[in-house]
């Protein structure tokens, strides 16, 4: 915290009595809105907002209910000998390729 400087002080009066002078803060508080604007507009009601995060839920195991994963192997194996791939197996490659996924937990 920095230090305040040293006013200098003046000598009390004759009387005893310290000395006061009137101070008087001439700006004015510009960012508060007047009591009438309240009346004056209609406030909408937001929407309830949804997070993706609650404490209060579950985890949940998520995982590729297609199974597409389990046939990835034999598929690759297939490629890796040089055999000829039908579009389905290829499209499975494609989206491995894109996401591969093991079993995750969701915890919202």
């Amino acid at each position: 915290m920095a230090k305040k400087k040293a006013s200098k002080r003046t000598a009390a009066p004759a009387d005893g009595l310290p000395s006061t002078s009137d101070y008087r803060h001439s700006d004015k508080r510009t960012n508060l809105p007047g009591a009438a604007m309240a009346s004056e507009g209609e406030i909408p009601r937001a929407k309830r907002v949804r997070y993706a995060y609650s404490p209060h839920l579950d985890p949940v195991l998520r995982f590729d209910a297609t199974g597409r994963a389990d046939r990835v192997a034999a598929i690759v194996e297939k490629a890796c000998k040089g055999e000829h791939l039908d579009e389905g197996e290829k499209e499975i490659l494609r989206a491995v390729g894109k996401n591969w996924e093991q079993p995750w937990l969701e915890w919202a």
